[in-house]
């Protein structure tokens, strides 16, 4: 909010009402953000969105969040499958019919083994897209791909466009600063492979606790450029990985959308070069 300080008290309490009363309508100038917590009025008119309620012709939110560009953005709630999204998950059952994936959710995924080119195990890393949710938010997955060589991070879903960033800056920063290809799931789930994870690690939970600050992006370069400094500078970018996420999406939506689908296409391209049993793949 910005105040005239040389004005008198009068236009002061007078730019606070309006101030306030855009705030009611949900309404922001210049990108400026309200913090809302559960049972407060977000917009005053029913908008259908994630983390919030239609009551009495208005939205109420159900979770602590943001209010920004006419939006809101939750800073709290669970995964829930959505056709399209681009998910990671880990193989927990074997069945006839197929697998079962853990999708750091209360609902789980499945893959049937009719659309698989290579067998999993217990245990694996895969990504795949929701291609369809049943009743009950079961997701059926499709476009399979299995992930080595990496760590596993996993934070609040409703936090992943933070962590991509408008038109994927963040991961650009972050990409930049470690040299760590970042693989972002919408489910909350990241992969991270390569370069320096460690330090990726710690500037991804910083993301998660200061989502909901504003000039979150100067923090994170800020102490990505501290930390690199410490330890010599910025590491010499890698030859030619084989898989390099550029990363996708923006900061009002996506998940690491650009990353899946670029990987996978090289992938195929790679299918007919590359034995598939060496998993490099």
């Amino acid at each position: 909010m910005n105040f005239d300080f040389g004005g008198s008290a009068e236009s002061a309490g007078g730019a606070k009402s309006v101030e306030r009363e855009r705030g009611e309508r949900g309404e922001g100038r210049g990108g400026a953000r309200r913090i809302v917590l559960p049972g407060e009025k977000i917009f005053g008119e029913p908008k259908r969105t994630q983390g919030a309620l239609i009551e009495g012709g208005t939205t109420i939110a159900s979770v602590v969040g943001f209010v920004q560009d006419d939006r809101f953005v939750p800073l709290k709630g669970r995964y829930l499958p959505r056709v399209g999204d681009f998910v990671i998950g880990i193989v927990k059952d074997e069945r006839f019919s197929g697998y079962l994936l853990d999708l750091n959710s209360p609902y789980e995924g499945s893959l049937s083994s009719k659309e698989l080119r290579e067998e999993f195990e217990l245990g694996d890393v895969v990504s795949a897209e929701v291609v369809e949710v049943n009743a009950v938010h079961g997701a059926t997955l499709g476009r399979p791909r299995k992930l080595f060589e990496g760590e596993i991070l996993e934070i609040t879903s409703v936090k992943v466009p933070r962590v991509i960033g408008r038109a994927g800056s963040m991961l650009s920063i972050i990409k930049q600063y470690t040299r760590t290809d970042v693989s972002v799931g919408k489910n909350g789930r990241l992969y991270l492979r390569g370069g320096n994870t460690t330090l990726a690690t710690l500037a991804i939970l910083k993301i998660c606790r200061e989502a909901h600050l504003s000039g979150l992006t100067d923090r994170v370069t800020a102490f990505l450029r501290d930390e690199a400094e410490k330890n010599g500078g910025i590491p010499e970018a890698p030859a030619a990985p084989e898989f390099a996420n550029a990363g996708g999406g923006n900061e009002g939506g996506g998940g690491g959308e650009g990353d899946f689908s670029r990987e996978r296409d090289r992938g195929e391209r790679n299918e007919r070069r590359f034995d598939r049993t060496d998993r490099t793949y």
